[in-house]
């Protein structure tokens, strides 16, 4: 799928190709022969019961974990969000958003309703309000790829809408998503990868 340029910044020559990729955790092999060809504005939504491996899919093709097996060739900046929303509780969430990217998002991002919120200390947050915060880095961010581990967890309707409104504008500028949900978050027209039929 192609889309034209959007409000975010246009994405050139970025892809993200996976080739007999495998994974072994703790001696159980959980996927093999797995091939992965994303260009601009394709989205695959990752599919699959609880210890199937698309945690460790998106850790591989993020290069947190190292491959078993199989080739990954990429162009393109990453865009992160795990279990782990990744901030110091001890910070406010303007520390930690200019930290991570060297200033507050400006009005055309969306802010997930935080701004009031920026001089409070993340600690004090409830996990769905730094779920949120995760996500108000992920879009001010400006990457061509987007690695996302079930991001709609502890979402509410609001939050939920306003962020699969933004993955669409994201991929309408020629962004590319691979995400693991339980369709809390809407991916259209994404490629379905299921994993669990290893054997």
């Amino acid at each position: 799928m192609r889309r034209g340029p959007g409000r975010v910044t246009p994405v050139q020559r970025t892809f993200l190709l996976a080739r007999g990729v495998a994974a072994v955790r703790r001696d159980r092999l959980l996927f093999r022969n797995l091939d992965i060809d994303l260009m601009p504005g394709d989205a695959i939504r990752l599919e699959g019961a609880n210890g199937s491996g698309k945690s460790t899919l998106l850790r591989i093709l993020s290069g947190l974990l190292p491959l078993y097996a199989g080739t990954i060739d990429r162009s393109g900046s990453i865009g992160w969000v795990g279990h782990d929303n990744g901030f110091s509780t001890d910070h406010t969430l303007r520390q930690e958003l200019t930290f991570w990217l060297g200033q507050v998002p400006g009005p055309d991002r969306p802010d997930f309703g935080l701004r009031p919120l920026l001089d409070v200390r993340l600690g004090t947050l409830s996990q769905g309000q730094k779920r949120r915060a995760a996500l108000w880095r992920l879009v001010g961010q400006r990457t061509a790829i987007w690695l996302l581990d079930e991001p709609g967890v502890g979402l509410d309707a609001g939050s939920l809408a306003s962020f699969s409104a933004a993955i669409a504008e994201f991929r309408q500028a020629g962004g590319m998503v691979v995400m693991a949900t339980h369709g809390e978050t809407i991916l259209n027209d994404a490629q379905i990868l299921r994993l669990g039929d290893a054997a």
